[in-house]
């Protein structure tokens, strides 16, 4: 039956369920109702009777009912506060029906909850507070409000239970614990969204179509399983001491967003993705074999063992760098999405078990900073056997183009030592491709749609590509391999003729067995700073060939180019040379600078613009007439007063001091005359001496 009191004082005595019986408490004009000692006629724990908080005036205290407990408790008290003590053990089934259930307050302490049963909240809010809290039971929110804690945690201790929470619409676990005994599962019947630590201790966790987000760390000591949806750690991912499974055919989601220690031990199926998406440099640990791998990462992915991708490995952004390790794509697994600072530096690995061609997705960082796609594309010749090939691709910041004879070359890209032996690594570009035992040869080719892709854009034949060839090391020397070429050195390719079977030598690049035709100068290095109102270039060059002069061109849009200087170059030379120029008249604000290379046959290339930055007081600044036989203006538009005691000084070439004016140099327009027809003719410079600001040197000719 159901006893309904207003107030309820059984101080000193007993309270028994003999059966589901149900006690309300409307009463006690929001203070504590006095259950004295409850109990069952079966003795110890609770099985069996409800009590019902249910004040529809006031807030109620929960009575404290010690080690005896509650079996059914329900909160039905419209709109009210239910608070209670320090402990709140529930053998049966916690239902928040109306008003507020509140598990600590101001003086209170902490109160943790021990339900044996289901958590049901049909209305009203729950306020667990930041205590330790264990449920062995099913966790239910179909209406309602859970609020957040900040710190303590929900421990589900039992299997085959289902955690469904209102997560879409706010409600929050901090930190969430699975550690089901018997190692048994909990399944997550809606979404989690968990703002401190997720950890499985035992157990699974399974997330079945549901996703998850987690702030803080995941610590998967006991099993992970992923379903369809996506499961996000925004903190750091250990599984070190356990699993990560994604469940047959789904096609779940794993966002790594933090440090990865380990996956553990993981299982992937054949439409499941993990996705590293950190925005600095991650670790990919271990020897997973993933469906399918995306880089999301706004710096690197560094390599700690050497994983395999059986499915899509997809670069929506980042680099994978493998160190001393390699990335292994499988038989039918693909590349997507590579491009220029999208690609593996290092080793890549492709299991080929048929003929089918495969690109390596391979690139390196050149000697200007620039991360550069370099791929080469291998097909495997014969229909039996499985063979893995290994590629690695390296730039340098030097390319050696010495001349090669005896060995079907005049030049190539690079790794060439005079007079023979090893290929240098820290030189040139080239591919180093392995084979293992497999028995497989393989045809090498690659494809360019500019031609700096690999360096084409050095020739001074301007139509004829027949002379372009690939280039192996056979241990001792460089030697051309039989190839043919097709297409523009702008848009074009290159493919060995027959299969390549001397993959133990390992070293690959270009050349040409025309000595006329080379690869390009080799730019390590080109920058500019604003120096008192003076733009001073600087670019180093490693070697050259037939390089017959420089040319600087300077653009305020990028779109526009003016010539601004002109550099001889240096013929042809191994050695490093550093060029300097200075631009005297730079634009006020952001300029860009080009180089341009020009070779004695008139062919010529560019390489990358900088930006520098050169703010200028000087609004305009003109010399006139230039050449000038007799008088000569000068006019100036400046910003600011530039003192007292400041002069124009005109110096000779030898820096003899021919004439020196004292003036005004006021802010805005300045107009000078001076009349020089009793110097001598040739050619002065125009200096200024005390000025609070830099103003440029003017070159003049007196005729």
């Amino acid at each position: 039956g159901t006893f309904d009191a207003n107030d309820f004082d059984a101080n000193g005595a007993t309270v028994t369920f003999t059966d589901a019986g149900t006690l309300k408490l409307g009463g006690n004009g929001g203070g504590t109702p006095d259950l004295g000692t409850l109990n069952d006629d079966l003795g110890g724990n609770l099985t069996k009777g409800t009590v019902i908080y249910d004040n529809q005036a006031a807030g109620q205290a929960i009575y404290d009912a010690g080690a005896t407990g509650y079996f059914d408790l329900e909160i039905d008290n419209d709109g009210q506060i239910a608070t209670c003590g320090t402990a709140l053990p529930v053998f049966g089934e916690l239902q928040v029906k109306t008003g507020n259930l509140t598990l600590n307050t101001i003086g209170l302490g902490v109160t943790h909850l021990t339900l044996g049963g289901n958590f049901v909240l049909t209305s009203g809010t729950f306020v667990p507070g930041n205590a330790d809290h264990t449920v062995a039971g099913n966790w239910t929110e179909t209406a309602g409000t859970t609020f957040e804690a900040t710190a303590g945690k929900f421990t589900f201790t039992a299997d085959g239970k289902t955690i469904t929470t209102d997560a879409d619409g706010g409600n929050k676990f901090f930190n969430l614990f699975i550690n089901p005994g018997g190692g048994n599962t909990v399944n997550a019947g809606s979404n989690l969204d968990i703002d401190g630590e997720l950890e499985v201790t035992t157990g699974t966790l399974a997330m079945a179509g549901q996703n998850a987000n987690v702030a803080g760390i995941t610590d998967i000591d006991g099993i992970l399983t992923l379903g369809t949806g996506t499961f996000t750690a925004d903190g750091e991912f250990d599984a070190s001491a356990g699993a990560v499974t994604f469940t047959a055919l789904e096609a779940g989601t794993l966002i790594l967003k933090g440090t990865v220690t380990s996956l553990g031990n993981f299982t992937s199926n054949s439409a499941g993705t993990v996705t590293y998406n950190g925005g600095s440099s991650q670790n990919l640990p271990g020897t997973p074999t993933y469906n399918n791998l995306t880089i999301n990462n706004t710096s690197n992915v560094i390599l700690t063992g050497s994983p395999q991708v059986d499915g899509t490995l997809d670069f929506t952004n980042g680099i994978i760098t493998t160190n001393s390790e390699s990335l292994t794509i499988g038989s039918s697994g693909l590349v997507a999405n590579v491009a220029d600072e999208k690609y593996i530096d290092g080793f890549c690995t492709k299991i080929c078990a048929n003929t089918n061609p495969f690109t390596f997705p391979v690139g390196d960082e050149d000697g200007l900073a620039n991360k550069k796609y370099r791929p080469i594309t291998l097909t495997p010749s014969g229909s039996g056997g499985t063979t893995a090939f290994t590629a690695n691709y390296k730039s340098s910041t030097a390319t050696n183009h010495t001349s090669i004879t005896g060995a079907g070359l005049n030049h190539i890209s690079g790794g060439y030592v005079p007079g023979g032996g090893a290929p240098n690594t820290g030189t040139g570009f080239y591919w180093d491709i392995q084979s293992d035992a497999g028995g497989k040869n393989a045809k090498l080719s690659i494809a360019w749609t500019s031609e700096d892709t690999y360096g084409t854009d050095g020739n001074s034949l301007s139509t004829d590509i027949s002379p372009l060839t690939f280039a192996g090391y056979d241990g001792a020397n460089w030697s051309a391999i039989s190839s043919t070429p097709s297409g523009l050195f702008s848009a074009g390719s290159l493919t060995t003729d027959g299969d390549v079977s001397n993959f133990g030598s390992r070293f690959f690049t270009l050349g040409s067995s025309d000595a006329t035709l080379y690869l390009p100068i080799d730019l390590v290095s080109f920058t500019g700073e604003c120096i008192n109102n003076q733009t001073n270039i600087e670019f180093v060059v490693a070697s050259q060939v037939n390089n017959e002069y420089f040319t600087i061109k300077r653009s305020e849009d990028l779109t526009e180019w003016q010539e601004v200087g002109n550099i001889n170059g240096g013929g042809t030379t191994n050695e490093e040379i550093t060029y300097n120029w200075t631009d005297d008249n730079p634009k006020s604000g952001i300029s860009y600078y080009k180089l341009f290379q020009t070779d004695i046959d008139g062919a010529s290339k560019s390489f990358e613009p900088i930006a520098v930055n050169c703010e200028n007081t000087m609004l305009g600044y003109n010399v006139y007439p230039n050449p000038t036989n007799k008088m000569l203006s000068l006019d100036l538009y400046l910003e600011n007063y530039q003192g007292d005691n400041v002069y124009i000084v005109l110096k000779d070439l030898k820096g003899l001091v021919v004439r020196k004016y004292p003036l005004d140099l006021n802010r805005g327009f300045n107009h000078f005359e001076y009349d020089l027809s009793d110097i001598p003719n040739g050619v002065y410079l125009i200096n200024y001496e005390g000025t609070t600001e830099y103003i440029p040197q003017k070159r003049i000719v007196k005729l």
